[in-house]
């Protein structure tokens, strides 16, 4: 899986990441399995004392556990099936507090400053530094997206796009750093918590391989397991030579067209899913634009399908990109495309013929250039 669709702007992507400063964070540790949950607890500390509740908030913004505040502390425990990102909330407090929490003993002491401390497993502070690392990346992002608003109020064109490859260049960056994170050893918790971000196919599964040994028994591991499994299962019903999925999507124009309309009248569909947030997806425009330059008169259609949820984003990645081709977008109220072309992550391509048949999929670059050569040249 290639980009998740979780970078929805120019300063939320993806921002689960951070730097690489593990070498004295890690714990010396073998590759025995443990056991993945059990039993936490977080002691904490308050700058002064209060009345209320404190709350443990999980990534599904529900509360896993509450607890009582007792003066100027508080006990949080319950039972954990794997570690996790939490944030801890005190009463109905705006400010929340991120903690990755271990099913151990964790010290944390809240300051007057609404800071956090943490004393306790190692997951969080490899967790702390990495999340460090990437507001870097964000801060990079909300700098340019700043500057980009200032090129627009001047009418300063070519600003503005020296600015916009700029962004490009950082998403990126940014995509390239998570991956890379992700492959650090020694392995903890932390390199699978990670992967569930999304990478292709073959990057997932050879990681899963990597850290069966510690992991196989972690709902994490079992759930991006199972979703690989899934996903083939799903691929061998509709993968290379079977009936492409017709699908009826619109333009920015809100012109409607289905799969089959268009195939008729080309050799060659090329279906190419993307999104205005996805670094890597922005980086294939160019091939794209080659593709068609060189084929189009030879019966090469290239169709991009936007994943974007914010039509608006999409829009402007248009005006901003000029990807080749015909541009549609998912319908948010029926993505039935997305299930039936089994879209994981993106960028994702299908080569159609036009009898409607799977002739290829997954391809960039190289590989991609080739393959429709060989179709259209032979």
């Amino acid at each position: 899986m290639k980009s998740h669709p979780a970078f929805a702007s120019a300063t939320a992507p993806y921002l689960l990441a951070g730097l690489f400063v593990w070498f004295s964070l890690l714990p010396a540790s073998g590759f025995a399995q443990a056991a993945p949950g059990g039993p936490f607890s977080l002691v904490g500390t308050l700058p002064q004392a209060m009345k209320g509740k404190v709350y443990l908030i999980d990534q599904q913004d529900k509360v896993f556990v509450s607890a009582p505040i007792s003066g100027n502390t508080f006990l949080l425990k319950g039972n954990l099936r794997e570690p996790g990102l939490y944030k801890i909330r005190l009463n109905a407090e705006p400010n929340m507090y991120f903690i990755f929490v271990s099913p151990a003993v964790t010290k944390v002491k809240i300051n007057q400053d609404k800071t956090l401390q943490v004393e306790g497993p190692a997951l969080h502070r490899q967790w702390a530094a990495y999340n460090s690392g990437i507001e870097k990346f964000k801060d990079t992002l909300i700098d340019l997206s700043m500057k980009r608003r200032v090129a627009l109020q001047q009418g300063d064109s070519l600003r503005f796009r020296e600015l916009m490859r700029r962004n490009d260049s950082v998403s990126v960056a940014v995509y390239r750093f998570i991956e890379g994170s992700m492959v650090r050893k020694p392995y903890t918790f932390l390199n699978l918590f990670l992967l569930e971000q999304g990478r292709s196919d073959e990057f997932i599964a050879g990681m899963l391989d990597e850290l069966r040994p510690q992991f196989s028994a972690y709902p994490t591991f079992q759930q991006l397991d199972s979703s690989l499994k899934e996903k083939a299962a799903r691929l061998e019903r509709f993968g290379v030579g079977k009936e492409a999925y017709n699908f009826t999507l619109h333009d920015s124009a809100s012109a409607v067209y289905s799969l089959e309309s268009i195939r008729k009248s080309k050799k060659l569909v090329l279906l190419d899913f993307w999104a205005s947030w996805c670094g890597p997806c922005i980086s294939e425009i160019p091939a794209l634009q080659k593709l068609q330059a060189q084929y189009a008169d030879r019966g090469l259609q290239i169709v991009g399908i936007s994943t974007d949820v914010n039509p608006r984003l999409w829009k402007t990645a248009l005006n901003r990109h000029k990807p080749a081709g015909m541009q549609l977008i998912v319908d948010r109220d029926n993505p039935a495309v997305i299930k039936n072309y089994a879209i994981y992550s993106i960028p994702q391509t299908f080569l159609i013929g036009p009898d409607g048949k799977i002739l290829a999929l997954d391809l960039r670059g190289e590989a991609l250039a080739k393959k429709v050569a060989e179709l259209l040249e032979h």
